[in-house]
Parts: C-alpha cells; sequence; structure tokens
C-alpha cells in the first residue's frame, strides 16, 4: 500500500434484494437480521457467490474501531521454520521477520524483494496528471501494465444489503502472464515486472518449504497441488501483483483474497482485520519485515482449518500526521 493526501467522501445504499447466508444449519433467511454475519453467501437476484459481509438492511456506518491486534510474528528462517500453517490457523495473519525472503532459498544471487514506493507513486501521478504519456507508453496500451482509479470492491462482491465504503485508492495491476512474456515492451518500467517476479519466486519458496513435510506423502493424479509440490512442479501460474495508493481517508471495502495466501508490504498505517468477532486496527509489521494472511483458496484446501482473513482498508488522517 502506498498514500498520498486528498479528501475523501463516503456513501451507503439502500438494499433492494435479500440475501441469504450460508451457516452450519444450512441456508438461513437474513433479511430481518441486523448483525454483521460472514459466511458463503448466494444472491438472489443474480446468482453470484462468494464471501462477504452481509448486513440485511443498510445502517448508518459503524464506529472506526479502535482496538488495535497483535499478530505472532514468525522467523521462518530459525525456530519457527514448519509452523507458519499452524499459527495461521490460530492466529488467522502473521508478521514474517526480516530476512523471510531467504525462506526456502539457497540462491544468495537472487534479485532482492523492493517494494519500489517512490516508482510506484511517481507513476500514479503520470496516469493521473500526464494521462497522454501514460497512455502512450506500449505496456499500458496493451494492458499489461493496468491502472484503475474508480475500482470499487461492491462492483464485484454482491453488495446491494450490506453497508459499504465506497473504495477510494487507485490501483496497479500486474499479472503472470505480463510479467513473464518476452514480447512486452516494457521501456522504461522494466523495473514493475522484475519487482514482482523477484516477489513472487520470494513467497513461493516460503510457502512451498512451509508444506514440503505435509507433501511429502501425497500420490495420485499428478494435477493434485500436494503431488506438485512434492515433485516441484507446481508454478504458481495465476499469481499476480497488485499496488494500491490511497489518500488521507482513502478506503477499500471488506473483503477476503481468492489465492491461496496473499503476502503484504505497505510503507504506512490503516489496514483493519476483522478478527475474534469484531474489527480491529491491524499492528504494522517489523521494518522489513512483511504481513501473510490466507485466501480463500487456502481455507478451501485445508476444509477450513484456516480460515480466509476478511480485511479492509481505511487510512485515518489522523494516524499519517502521528
Amino acid at each position: 500500500m502506498d498514500y498520498w493526501g486528498r479528501p475523501w467522501t463516503a456513501g451507503w445504499q439502500k438494499p433492494r434484494y435479500p440475501q441469504k447466508s450460508w451457516g452450519y444449519g444450512g441456508y438461513e433467511d437474513k433479511r430481518e437480521a441486523w448483525n454483521l454475519q460472514r459466511g458463503w453467501r448466494e444472491s438472489s437476484s443474480s446468482g453470484q457467490y462468494g464471501w462477504e459481509e452481509l448486513r440485511s438492511r443498510a445502517v448508518p456506518p459503524p464506529p472506526r474501531p479502535r482496538q488495535r491486534l497483535q499478530v505472532p510474528e514468525l522467523d521462518l528462517c530459525g525456530q519457527d521454520r514448519g509452523h507458519l500453517l499452524e499459527v495461521l490457523a490460530l492466529a488467522g495473519a502473521v508478521h514474517l521477520s526480516p530476512g523471510w525472503e531467504h525462506v526456502g532459498s539457497t540462491d544468495t544471487g537472487e534479485s532482492p524483494v523492493r517494494p519500489e514506493y517512490d516508482k510506484w507513486h511517481a507513476l500514479m501521478f503520470e496516469a493521473t496528471s500526464q494521462k497522454k504519456k501514460w497512455k502512450s507508453r506500449p505496456c499500458v496500451h496493451d494492458r499489461h501494465l493496468r491502472f484503475s482509479s474508480c475500482e470499487d470492491l461492491s462492483r464485484t462482491l454482491l453488495g446491494e444489503a450490506k453497508y459499504h465504503e465506497p473504495d477510494n485508492r487507485v490501483a496497479f495491476g500486474l499479472s503472470e502472464s505480463s510479467a513473464k512474456s518476452q514480447f512486452v515492451d516494457w521501456g522504461d518500467l522494466k523495473w514493475a515486472p522484475e519487482g514482482y517476479m523477484a516477489l513472487k519466486a520470494a513467497v513461493a519458496k516460503l510457502f512451498e518449504s512451509e508444506v514440503a513435510s505435509l507433501c511429502s506423502t501425497e500420490n495420485g493424479s499428478r494435477d493434485l497441488l500436494g503431488v506438485k509440490l512434492r515433485l516441484g512442479w507446481e508454478k504458481w501460474g495465476r499469481s499476480g501483483l497488485r499496488h494500491c495508493v490511497y489518500p488521507a481517508e482513502g478506503t477499500c471495502s471488506s473483503h477476503t483474497d481468492y489465492g491461496v495466501v496473499t503476502l503484504q508490504l505497505s510503507n504506512g498505517p490503516g489496514l483493519e482485520v476483522f478478527a475474534h468477532g469484531s474489527w480491529q486496527v491491524l499492528e504494522e509489521p517489523p521494518e522489513g519485515g512483511a504481513l501473510l494472511f490466507a485466501g480463500d483458496m487456502l481455507e478451501r484446501l485445508t476444509n477450513g482449518q484456516i480460515k480466509a482473513l476478511p480485511h479492509r482498508v481505511h487510512v485515518q488522517k489522523e494516524s499519517l500526521e502521528s
């Protein structure tokens, strides 16, 4: 995440359709419920599915969370090696100690992981203030490097019946296929795909080293993830990079990530997570460290033993000033 300063506005919508949410007892009608629910949901209007928070009636905005959540810090190069999944199941998220990018790696000549906040920040100003220059870049014109200034997660989640703050941020997107392609003209932006590939390689090796013992006896179809990991065949080809830039009072709607795990690097506060029954402000990782949490796919792979982490962003102005 990244930040810059400008005002924001927020709004909320009146629901038009009833919602149903999945619980251990099956589908229940939640249209008369006022309390916040989280679960597998079905829309009676469009038949789409996904994880989200459900609020059956639009209500005034809830108070911002004041409680701060500290999550465990793991040294996966040392004494905590092999305990990542165990701690994720208990805490929902972990802070990785500095040096995390070397977990599972023996190659000292690998590209370092650099967030490049300044370069992304400068690129954001180009995309918003020098649009002609931005759109003239071949990698942008061919949509290998994408930029969105009006993305709102309520459009990708069925959110008509839940309270929701419109997203106030800009975001860059980069896919695995674009980063690896030899036919993309990146010009002076080669640092973007190179940085992504270094980050992806580090996260993949970290995760694979943590689950290696669990996959050592996996047999069966070579299409199974456990078998691919045991044989070293998994390429994580659906991975991608998102770099979001938030203004003061910037926001991102509550959601869970689709993938196996998300590793997040940031240079400021604002991330909130839903843990222990309430929204809490997440403490920032140590300098040189990173935040890692589970996505929807890991929840399914572990039969729900590790939950995908609901999270959102609210960059409060006073936190930036302090």
